[in-house]
């Protein structure tokens, strides 16, 4: 007698050292959803994103769903603790159980170990040990049936790869109805990680506002949200809220509040700072400068010197933008448009100060803004006068920020000269009761 399909014994689970999380998984269905057919169309997917934002939430939900499609197994590879890029490949070895053979490299004994198998092996945390990553993920892809899935702040830089930036979670940008605030996964992170140290905390209409509000401020970092929230059984959410902007103080925790390697936002925006170049660290801290963003010429205007020379700011920024730290903007207007999530702008500007380049750093944008604001003045009564206007519009956060500093360091004059030079705009567009503030 022979059995027919629907009588065929349920097809055995594969292979999985995939770590177990306690805690819930909140959201990000789209990023799921988009990962995933992106590994169907690619060997190599790399997520990457700025500290905090979740990549190895996101690789642990994306292998767990995606373990039943490998024939052969998910292997996940903890990255995070190796210091010696000597170590790479004996993680992967140990992950997939095989030993070390004498007079053979051990990455030839992994790939020959994984000849004719269809696997997934995932790399988490491989941005401090890049080149190894990068040698032995080549290596692993030219085995058929091996797909690979990595978490880093940068990209591995393979022929073939596929980058997924995982960006912070969906915020409110307006005030909402109470029904239409649950709908966001920062907020439902919130409640959830909150409720779960003060079991009877509940969105309601008196907070929904200030939890919103903190989700913003926090730039829709999950590890920061999650530190926020671990507060509620001790601060109400309006001290939260209130001390947000020191909260490098305020966001530690102890480790079994999130599923990291960091137990405080300092140490997750430290370990990619400490990765960074002599450089790349003058850069971003310099960066932490502008309100609402900057153009590559005001960059160029602001962040040049001492160590960092003119030619080299573009080269140092795209760096930046490859490591997740700075936000680049290419497809919304004519002229390219950087900037730093506020948590990252502070990180910066801690930084700057500590280096003794505030005042300086401080004088240079205050300078530039000033002669840009100068240089607009016959501009916006000219044929192109709405683009000028929106130029401005664009820049205003930082002309607020010059005219504050020009106050500050007692730059009386250059203080005078900007109010003068955008009368007509603060009029035009609406501004003039700030105007007369100015």
């Amino acid at each position: 007698m022979t059995r027919n399909d629907s009588e065929a014994p349920p097809r055995a689970m594969p292979r999985a050292n995939i770590p177990t999380v306690l805690t819930s998984f909140i959201g990000r269905k789209r990023e799921i959803k988009e990962v995933a057919q992106m590994l169907a169309s690619s060997r190599l997917v790399t997520l990457t994103g700025t500290a905090g934002c979740g990549e190895t939430r996101l690789a642990l939900r994306v292998a767990t769903e995606a373990s039943r499609q490998y024939r052969d197994g998910v292997y996940w590879v903890e990255l995070a603790p190796l210091a010696d890029p000597d170590l790479v490949p004996q993680a992967v070895a140990r992950a997939i159980k095989v030993a070390e053979q004498p007079g053979r490299s051990l990455v030839e004994v992994v790939a020959d170990a994984l000849h004719d198998k269809h696997v997934l092996v995932v790399l988490d945390n491989c941005e401090h040990l890049l080149n190894a990553c990068r040698q032995l993920t080549a290596t692993l892809l030219a085995v058929p049936g091996v797909n690979i899935l990595a978490t880093s702040r940068e990209p591995l830089g393979v022929t073939g790869e596929m980058r997924y930036p995982v960006s912070p979670m969906a915020l409110p940008l307006a005030v909402l109805e109470l029904l239409d605030f649950g709908q966001f996964d920062a907020i439902q992170l919130f409640t959830e990680r909150a409720r779960s140290i003060l079991p009877h905390f509940e969105l309601t209409a008196d907070n929904a506002a200030t939890v919103a509000g903190i989700c913003r401020q926090l730039d829709g970092i999950p590890l920061a949200i999650e530190l926020a929230s671990a507060r509620v059984n001790v601060l109400t959410v309006e001290e939260i809220a209130a001390r947000l902007d020191d909260r490098f103080a305020l966001l530690t925790a102890a480790s079994h509040v999130t599923y990291s390697h960091h137990d405080t936002l300092r140490a997750a925006i430290d370990w990619s700072h400490d990765l960074l170049s002599g450089r790349e660290q003058v850069m971003l801290r310099r960066l932490s400068v502008f309100s609402g963003g900057c153009s590559l010429a005001t960059a160029e205007a602001v962040c040049a010197g001492d160590g960092v020379e003119r030619d080299q700011v573009l080269e140092v920024l795209s760096s930046l933008v490859n490591k997740s730290l700075v936000v680049a903007q290419t497809l919304q207007r004519g002229e390219a448009r950087y900037s730093l999530l506020e948590t990252i702008r502070q990180y910066g500007q801690e930084k700057l100060v500590a280096s003794g380049e505030w005042s300086a750093t401080k004088e240079r944008h205050l300078d530039c803004f000033l002669q840009l604001s100068e240089e607009t003045t016959t501009k916006i009564t000219g044929q192109y006068q709405e683009v000028w206007l929106n130029w401005l519009e664009g820049e205003n956060d930082n002309i607020r920020a010059a005219l504050s500093w020009s106050l500050e360091s007692h730059r009386i004059e250059a203080g005078l000269r900007i109010p003068i030079a955008l009368y007509q705009f603060w009029i035009i567009r609406g501004y003039t009761r700030e105007g007369l503030l100015a």
